[in-house]
């Protein structure tokens, strides 16, 4: 069969397509991302290597599909970039080559052209440009995340935990003073928390057993020392004191969801009907993390006190910017010691080294 060759204007349209991916800025994070991905493809494309997976019974998620599919696009689209240069070279100096430098342009780009976006899933950020066009009707929309509405919160309700606080039932005081304190995933109260005061230091430790770990990732357990004089360590020694203890194992004894309508009531009840889907009780764990962020700890610690196995999950959970008042976190251990992220790498020598197209 004959192979498909493409005119100087069409080269010129791949290496213009190809260069809106491989120029777009992308973290640390999503390169490492990618580079594993490569690898774990060994060549086959995120189509075929869905299918082959399904058939074994071992689905992957939508989620690792689209980061499959975003590394094999950058890695089709840097050889198409390579491609198309050189055969722009062979076609401006008449070269005999440039027939077959045109057609293997047309080849890897009907490959970069299989990769093109879900439709069905919308884009979020419209500014940053995409190498392939919108259909007409899709509509640029914001995520709405529970973090975002950390810096407002903070700037024009300064003391928003503790109104909120003084509206929950008394019942259910102790779990949002342990939730504003650690930050820890409000799950981990029905895994039940130990709380140790020491009088003689004023250090009050909590122990808290972890949600979401696995093998690979999460915390089984960690601990949390914090000093005497934070607001929410004054306010759990105040309830210690009232139960005549010194230390308390606590655990939720109620449903997760009979908390969250209390806790939903209270922020009605506090700060008015619009902000009671705006504040969750995921919000104080956005708040540690970006108090902590803001105080400086250090991101090994940090990981630690979220109940994170790596130091890059944190980047989910508030951010420095957004901080209000700080922690008084004096010393944090946890089960597992914090996997560091890698060092950067280079990735067109990577991803075009581990992939055959």
């Amino acid at each position: 069969m004959e192979r498909q060759i493409y005119n100087k204007e069409q080269v010129r349209d791949a290496l213009r397509q190809a260069k809106s991916i491989t120029q777009k800025k992308r973290s640390e994070r999503t390169l490492t991302d990618y580079r594993r991905a490569i690898k774990q493809l060994r060549g086959s494309t995120p189509q075929a290597f869905r299918t082959e997976r399904a058939s074994e019974g071992k689905a992957i998620s939508n989620s690792r599909y689209r980061v499959l599919k975003g590394a094999y696009q950058l890695t089709v689209a840097e050889r198409l970039s390579t491609a198309a240069q050189y055969a722009l070279n062979a076609l401006n100096e008449h070269d005999e080559q440039a027939p077959e430098a045109c057609a293997d342009v047309c080849e890897i780009h009907e490959k970069l052209w299989k990769q093109k976006p879900d439709y069905s899933r919308k884009r979020y950020r419209k500014q940053l440009g995409q190498a392939f066009p919108p259909r007409d009707h899709e509509v640029n929309q914001s995520k709405r995340g529970k973090r975002r509405y950390l810096a407002s919160l903070n700037k024009n309700w300064p003391k928003w935990p503790r109104e909120i606080y003084k509206e929950m039932p008394q019942q259910h005081r102790l779990p949002i003073a342990l939730l504003n304190l650690t930050g820890m995933r409000p799950a981990e109260l029905k895994n039940g928390v130990r709380i140790d005061l020491d009088s003689t230091t004023d250090l009050l430790t909590v122990t808290i057993r972890g949600a979401k770990v696995n093998e690979v990732s999460g915390q089984p357990e960690r601990k949390l020392t914090f000093s005497g004089n934070d607001i929410w360590v004054l306010t759990i020694s105040e309830i210690l004191n009232e139960r005549l203890c010194s230390e308390l194992h606590f655990k939720l004894g109620c449903s997760y969801q009979a908390l969250h309508q209390s806790h939903q009531r209270a922020v009605k009840r506090a700060m008015g009907a619009k902000w009671s889907e705006k504040i969750s009780l995921y919000s104080y764990r956005h708040a540690f993390g970006a108090a902590l962020k803001a105080d400086g700890y250090s991101k090994e610690h940090i990981a630690l006190a979220m109940g994170h196995r790596n130091d890059r999950s944190q980047g989910y959970y508030g951010l420095a910017s957004q901080a209000g008042n700080g922690r008084r976190l004096e010393a944090v251990e946890a089960t597992h010691a914090v996997k560091l992220r890698e060092p950067e790498f280079d990735i067109s020598d990577e991803l075009l080294a581990d992939i055959d197209l």
